[in-house]
Order: C-alpha cells, then sequence, then structure tokens
C-alpha cells in the first residue's frame, strides 16, 4: 500500500505572506501602483478566514485500501516494528471496527481502488509534554 501524505492546514501567516509576495510582484513587474502590501486587499473585499484551534498533539491517520489497514503518523507508516505511535497503534488496533464502517459506508462515492484516509490529531496525556491537552484524563483522535 502506498503512504498517504498529509498536506497541511494553512495558517494565518500564509494569507499574509500570499499579500506581501503579490505585492512585491506588482512592484517588480511596474504593473500598478501600490504603496504598502495591504493596498491588494481593497475596502470592499471581503477575506473570510476560519480560524483552527491547535490541539498540541501528533498528526495520525488510518488508510485503508483494498481491505488492507494501516496506521500512519504525517510522515510514515507506523504499524511496523519500532516505529513510535504514543498509544495511536493500539487503539487503533482497538477501533478497527469503527474505521471499516466508515469505509463501507462511503463505497457508494470512492472508486473502488481508491485509498481511503482519514487524518487528524492524536492528543491527551503521554503525547506531548507541557501542552494544555496533555492533562485530559485520556487519549483521543480529533478528526480533521
Amino acid at each position: 500500500m502506498n503512504f498517504v501524505r498529509f498536506s497541511s492546514i494553512e495558517r494565518l501567516h500564509n494569507l499574509i505572506r500570499n499579500v506581501e509576495e503579490n505585492y512585491t510582484k506588482v512592484q517588480t513587474t511596474g504593473v500598478g501602483t501600490l504603496s504598502h502590501p495591504y493596498d491588494l486587499i481593497s475596502n470592499d473585499l471581503e477575506i473570510t478566514y476560519k480560524a483552527k484551534i491547535k490541539l498540541h498533539g501528533v498528526n495520525s491517520g488510518v488508510t485503508i485500501h483494498r481491505g488492507e489497514l494501516r496506521v500512519q503518523s504525517r510522515n510514515i507508516f507506523v504499524d511496523e516494528p519500532g516505529k513510535k505511535s504514543f498509544g495511536f497503534l493500539e487503539w487503533v488496533n482497538q477501533s478497527r471496527d469503527v474505521f471499516f464502517n466508515a469505509w463501507k459506508n462511503l463505497e457508494g462515492m470512492r472508486n473502488k481502488d481508491e485509498v481511503f484516509t482519514i487524518f487528524g490529531e492524536w492528543c491527551g496525556p503521554g503525547v506531548q509534554k507541557g501542552v494544555a491537552v496533555s492533562k485530559v484524563k485520556r487519549k483521543f483522535f480529533c478528526c480533521f
């Protein structure tokens, strides 16, 4: 099974960087006159940014392809010997039916050979040190 990499969740600073990069492009090409990067955003233009809460866990995922379930972090499969999963692998193994039911329920909406991955954040005690979410009573998986 091929590994499915999690892309990213954009943050507010990405919006600001994009505005500043476009300002630089306008200035270097000589098209238009701007005195400040934020002149790119007119007063009547509305930009909606949906804030996301940072949970301070580890990016994790469950991938199913052709009936085979694999457990992964952001960058690697963690269901191989010696890989650290902070208890996520064990939790997924206990919850396999939940993931297979989700996979089966979406059968009519996906290609039969399509890779099915649920990404989320694995959080709780022992996952990250010194953050508030590590104080909850038990670990949890928050799907993206």
